[in-house]
């Protein structure tokens, strides 16, 4: 069986938060290091 090397990826996401605390999963994104940029209120 070949071996692979893993590989680190690198890139972004566009995603839509609804719900009615919104602002729970950006802590959780700060909570975990996850960078957040471009945020708009729709």
């Amino acid at each position: 069986m070949k071996h692979v090397q893993a590989t680190l990826l690198t890139g972004y996401v566009t995603i839509a938060v609804k719900g009615s605390m919104p602002e729970l999963f950006f802590q959780r994104c700060v909570d975990h290091k996850i960078p957040v940029w471009n945020v708009k209120k729709g």
